[in-house]
């Protein structure tokens, strides 16, 4: 029976797990390098929107600053739901992470969201 479970010590031996562990690899290094971008507890969200607002968007968050959305560059902002949908929707090659204090699912609920506004 083939091994389809990469661990630390040893290589996978499918192809298919090799390629997953490679994209867990990347992810995490990815995840690490953007840490400095990721200031937990630094917004007031009851101001009138977080800094993944645009500009021009009026509308108030609804909810607490939970996810980082990153561009193709790593330049990113963190915001809450709803408005980091709105901003990834926007983005070509963007990616959301949840922060530490997020609820479960959150950068899920955000990249479901973004999907239907695409533009």
């Amino acid at each position: 029976m083939a091994d389809l479970v990469a661990r630390p010590d040893r290589a996978a031996s499918s192809a298919r797990a090799r390629t997953l562990a490679e994209l867990h690899r990347q992810c995490r290094e990815d995840y690490a390098s953007t840490a400095p971008l990721r200031h937990r507890g630094q917004y007031d969200t009851s101001a009138r929107a977080c800094p993944a607002t645009f500009p021009t968007d009026p509308t108030p968050c609804r909810g607490p600053v939970s996810v980082t959305v990153l561009d193709a560059h790593n330049h990113g902002a963190d915001g809450c739901e709803y408005h980091a949908a709105r901003l990834l929707a926007h983005l070509k090659g963007g990616r959301v992470y949840a922060l530490p204090t997020a609820p479960d699912g959150a950068a899920i609920r955000v990249f479901q969201a973004a999907g239907g506004e695409r533009r």
